[in-house]
């Protein structure tokens, strides 16, 4: 992904016990690195 630090270990892990995929990342752990676009699904938006 562009402008993010790179995924670890430990991240891939936790994607993976929650049944995440690619695009998706750990806001506590990608840094950013310039301009994103974070979107948030409308039923987190509660």
């Amino acid at each position: 992904m562009f402008n993010l630090t790179e995924i670890d270990l430990d991240e891939e892990n936790m994607l993976e016990e929650a049944d995440l995929a690619s695009p998706y990342r750990l806001s506590c752990q990608a840094k950013i690195c310039g301009k994103v676009i974070v979107r948030i699904p409308d039923e987190e938006k509660k």
